[in-house]
């Protein structure tokens, strides 16, 4: 079973190879379109082939956790 606990872990494990691809701006946890817990990657500006990279990267550590590609534009840091 897919727990939150399964999520956060993966997110800890590829969030710095998708943060590393070109347009990636951020790595977090959502929930899936189908129910449950998934794997939000943001993106600058959403495309498919780097969907596919996406799902490539994240396959290589787990291919049971939902992934969803959200275009969410740059990220700044906040300055507080």
């Amino acid at each position: 079973m897919l727990t939150e606990a399964k999520v956060k872990k993966l997110k800890r494990l590829v969030a710095p190879k998708l943060l590393a691809l070109p347009s990636v701006s951020g790595v977090g946890i959502c929930d899936a379109e189908t129910g449950g817990t998934a794997l939000a990657v943001y993106v600058v500006k959403a495309g498919a082939s780097l969907s596919k990279r996406i799902e490539l990267t994240v396959q290589r550590f787990s291919s049971e956790v939902p992934v969803r590609v959200i275009a969410a534009g740059p990220f700044a840091k906040s300055r507080r």
